[in-house]
């Protein structure tokens, strides 16, 4: 289940994405809250299109993916939860719950760059990180990880929002609360 917080960032990208491109008139009302029939401010609901289905998906599966390993593993990790010879049991069972998170998270992003060529130049980077959380996840399974994995993820990421940013989507990150 999502946030309040996450379901409200979807939905502003969404009207955000669904104000860019054709120079019609725009309808709004002063909250951009969407009623319960899916039209915003009176007018008929907005059609998304695929290119704008596929940013928006990859914009909110990108999102919870990021925040969650940023929360449940990349703090953990930074704080010196998973150091031997000592590693906290209960960080690191956090860490596997969110890894699995994580990992279906971002195949779903990984899926949505598929899907639009306005997304081309994330899919590469994404079927990267896809691959090398998926090998991750599966040793993590085992008992094992490897503590410099974390800091690379990190540094994909870090990559990743970089060039959605530059392609202009925004990730907001949030995380999942069901661990």
């Amino acid at each position: 289940m999502r946030s309040p917080a996450a379901t409200a960032t979807v939905l502003a990208i969404a009207l955000a994405l669904a104000g860019c491109g054709s120079g019609g008139s725009k309808s709004s009302t002063g909250t951009g809250a969407a009623s319960r029939n899916g039209t915003v401010g009176g007018a008929s609901p907005v059609a998304l299109t695929p290119e704008h289905r596929a940013a928006l998906a990859f914009s909110s599966h990108a999102g919870v993916a990021f925040g969650t390993f940023y929360r449940f593993i990349y703090a953990p990790y930074k704080a010196g939860a998973f150091n031997p010879p000592r590693p906290s049991r209960p960080a690191l069972a956090k860490a596997r719950s969110a890894a699995v998170v994580v990992a279906r998270e971002i195949e779903a992003a990984t899926r949505a760059t598929r899907t639009s060529a306005a997304l081309a130049k994330l899919r590469t980077p994404m079927m990267v990180l896809d691959e090398g959380f998926k090998a991750a996840l599966a040793r993590l399974k085992r008992g094992r990880f490897k503590l410099a994995e974390i800091e690379a993820a990190n540094v994909a990421i870090s990559a990743i929002k970089g060039s959605a940013t530059t392609a202009g989507l925004s990730i907001g990150e949030s995380s999942s609360d069901a661990l």
